[in-house]
């Protein structure tokens, strides 16, 4: 849903809505993503173990899980998180423009070029469905 929205937000060239997204929406991630993957990481982890006695002799589907969650943090930190920041910059520089009158202002390519980063990510969660 956050790849649409942002998507949406992108395409709205407001600076208003992208300010809000862009200084909202990392403080969401940092309170609901990074917690819900390292619990399901640290859970999955523990089930292995209590179910098949650890990660090295459990199903190749639940090891396929697991490195499928290590690749999407990676991807996720270093696609996303290392682009929030240029793109709050970018984003409050177009707001300031807004807020001094500017007209006809376009979206930012730091936002714009976050889509295909977002995308992959949702092939990761569709693939993590999928096992």
């Amino acid at each position: 849903m956050t790849t649409l929205i942002e998507r949406q937000a992108a395409k709205s060239n407001d600076a208003n809505v992208l300010y809000f997204w862009f200084d909202k929406v990392p403080v969401l991630d940092s309170l609901v993503v990074v917690p819900a993957l390292t619990v399901s990481m640290i859970s999955g982890s523990g089930l292995a173990i209590a179910r098949y006695g650890g990660l090295n002799v459990a199903p190749p589907h639940v090891d396929a899980i697991f490195w499928t969650l290590i690749a999407f943090m990676t991807w996720w930190a270093s696609t996303d998180l290392t682009t929030q920041g240029t793109a709050l910059r970018a984003v409050e520089d177009m707001y300031e423009r807004a807020e001094s009158g500017e007209k006809d202002l376009v979206t930012p390519a730091e936002v714009s070029d976050r889509h295909f980063s977002n995308v992959v990510s949702c092939f990761f969660i569709l693939l993590l469905y999928s096992m």
